[in-house]
């Protein structure tokens, strides 16, 4: 296998492990969210290419290990005839997080799973980013799924109310969103996180998170002034 598919199937979630000679294949979801046949696909993925191992991560990705080289291209045939759907990594709009929302938690007062499926058709393809761009939703102030810790947080305050939390991120220095933004309609949550985008594709550097984009341009944020 050469450099450049490694490099273009890192771009599809698919990964070099310690030992190079296995990779791990990232399954994407939507803020968490699947059924009974797809884990059974998962799991058929999981037994027939590599050793059974499978792990879901903080993002709500499950990740499947253990896979030889010689058995990616075959699995990655197996993925796209059963329908079970990347996790693509690289610089664009990565997995949405959303807790369970409303109806299943009790304590949600808004529909995070909704959300963050609109938020995924809308902007998944938006192209031309130097970073990745992380989303998080949940559903009420006990804020399951961290907003604050994402580069755009969406905190529910009622059935078509949202807070917004802009510029926090994990990773070696952490930081918590330094820009807030209160009881916003759904529509406005659009038009913010496509303006967030823009600004991010426009004003960015290579791998600079949005977090530390605003810090770096702090006090010449028309964007985000004009919100």
């Amino acid at each position: 296998m050469t450099d450049d598919r490694i490099t273009e199937l890192r771009s599809r979630g698919v990964l070099v492990q310690k030992d190079s000679n296995l990779f791990t294949i990232k399954i994407g979801s939507c803020g968490g969210a699947g059924n009974s046949s797809l884990l059974r696909r998962i799991a058929d993925l999981a037994d027939n290419f590599g050793d059974g191992s499978v792990r879901t991560t903080t993002r709500q990705v499950t990740e499947v290990y253990n896979i030889p080289k010689d058995r990616i291209e075959e699995a990655l045939v197996f993925m796209e005839e059963n329908a079970i759907p990347n996790s693509y990594s690289g610089t664009r709009l990565r997995t949405v997080v959303a807790c369970p929302g409303h109806p299943v938690c009790r304590f949600s007062i808004g529909n995070t799973q909704e959300l963050a499926r609109e938020i995924r058709d809308r902007f998944s393809g938006f192209s031309g980013l130097k970073t990745k761009i992380k989303v998080a939703v949940t559903g009420c102030p006990n804020a399951c799924a961290k907003p604050s810790a994402n580069c755009i947080g969406l905190t529910a305050r009622g059935s078509n109310s949202w807070d917004i939390s802009i510029g926090g991120k994990m990773g070696r220095q952490p930081k918590l969103a330094s820009i807030k933004l209160e009881k916003k309609s759904r529509e406005e949550v659009f038009s913010i996180i496509e303006k967030l985008l823009l600004w991010t594709r426009d004003n960015g550097q290579p791998k600079e998170r949005l977090a530390d984009l605003i810090d770096r341009l702090e006090g010449q944020l028309p964007v985000l002034n004009s919100i």
